[in-house]
């Protein structure tokens, strides 16, 4: 059997057995829904609408998707093909927090890139255009591991926490937060405060939570406090937490020159007292105006958030079902509280009760990787691993599933 119709038909066991682990979104109705097909994997199905949990549960049941979507948007005819005849009545607001975007330092370990052109290889984040050729054309393998959810973890928490409840105001109830199934995590916000909202102002909020458009200047504002609520406030607890911290390497590294340098840290402690008093400049306008903007800048990268503009600004995107596998990596879409994220691994999640491990033998090199607290860098052995990270790396295309 090829390993395509074994991974096939886990997929279909998982939509016959598992109904009651999909999420219905609500006012399913008012959706359009994509699938991507085993066999037709290079096609998008879109422009699906289904009345009932049961009409939907027998799609899956019956088509076995490779990828199954539903959009944030609601609309009054979600089956019509011409986008702008479907009636748009409003659109959920979706975050896509992906570690693809966040310079994780775990990068260099697991990911590379070749470009397609002149076949020069890189390790890491991938470049837009090949740095020898400046060929676009550039192939990149990228995997999952357990620093990289951690990051994205972080990332989420912050999002929730300091943005969406703190500054915005969603209740909890408002918002929720899935594993995306591969990198990731998205953070839907359904509520009818932003139902309506155009795709301006949605980028208006992309750009608060990045930081974009901050104008980080010192003499901007002269009474910044810890205490106060937004960017301010986090400016303020920023620059204290980074001057506590200052030592030689780490100024020189924002690109303070050595005058300012030895100033900072010899004036370490008078600095901290005035800013634990309020008084932000009787000491840091000392440096000039560049240095205080790249410190400033510092504290940005610290406290913003890197999510995916294009996902937020988009009033009609489809996004993952929850409860449906993600073709690439054979993890389901899972919902997670914010009181349990910090302990959510996807390699814990079985997909059947009675498939506790898996038999693969590793059919290409990869990168040493740790998943679900497990070392995995043997290269053509047969292995016996845990249902989730063998089904992982067979989806991945890496191994292959020996029954």
């Amino acid at each position: 059997m090829q390993e395509k119709t074994i991974i096939e038909s886990i997929f279909r066991r998982y939509y016959h057995f598992n109904k009651h682990k999909i999420e219905m979104p609500s006012n399913m109705s008012k959706r359009e829904f994509g699938f991507i097909l085993f066999r037709s994997p290079q096609t998008m199905i879109r422009h699906k609408a289904f009345s009932t949990p049961k009409e939907l549960l027998s799609f899956l049941e019956n088509e076995v998707p490779l990828h199954a979507y539903y959009s944030t948007a609601y609309y009054e005819l979600p089956s019509i093909k011409d986008m702008d005849e479907k009636g748009w009545l409003g659109a959920d607001l979706v975050f896509d927090i992906d570690v693809d975007h966040i310079p994780t330092p775990c990068k260099k370990d697991h990911d590379t890139w070749t470009c397609l052109d002149c076949g020069l290889l890189g390790k890491g984040i991938p470049p837009e255009t090949c740095p020898r050729c400046k060929s676009k054309r550039i192939d990149k393998k990228v995997w999952v591991c357990d620093r990289c959810l951690e990051y994205a973890k972080e990332e989420v928490i912050r999002l929730v926490e300091d943005f969406l409840m703190n500054d915005f105001g969603f209740s909890k109830n408002e918002i929720k937060i899935y594993f995306s199934g591969h990198r990731g995590f998205h953070v839907h916000v359904e509520s009818k405060k932003v139902l309506k909202l155009n795709q301006e102002a949605r980028r208006e909020i992309v750009d608060y939570i990045k930081g974009i458009g901050l104008k980080l200047l010192m003499n901007i504002r002269h009474d910044l406090r810890m205490s106060d609520p937004g960017w301010y406030g986090r400016i303020a607890k920023g620059l204290y937490q980074l001057i506590a911290e200052a030592n030689e390497e780490l100024l020189s590294n924002i690109g303070l020159n050595r005058r300012e340098i030895d100033y900072t840290i010899a004036n370490k402690e008078r600095i901290l007292r005035a800013l634990e008093h309020d008084l932000y400049w009787n000491y840091l306008s000392h440096l000039s105006k560049k240095s205080r903007e790249l410190l400033l800048e510092r504290v940005k990268l610290q406290y913003s958030v890197e999510i995916d503009e294009r996902v937020t600004t988009d009033i009609k995107r489809l996004i993952r079902l929850p409860g449906s596998l993600h073709g690439k990596t054979g993890l389901p879409v899972t919902s997670v509280s914010l009181e349990k994220i910090e302990d959510f691994n996807p390699f814990d999640i079985y997909l059947f009760k009675s498939m506790q491990f898996i038999k693969v033998k590793l059919i290409s090199d990869i990168p040493p990787l740790r998943l679900g607290e497990r070392n995995i860098e043997a290269s053509g052995k047969l292995l016996t691993l845990p249902f989730p990270i063998g089904f992982y790396l067979a989806c991945k295309g890496v191994a292959k599933i020996m029954w």
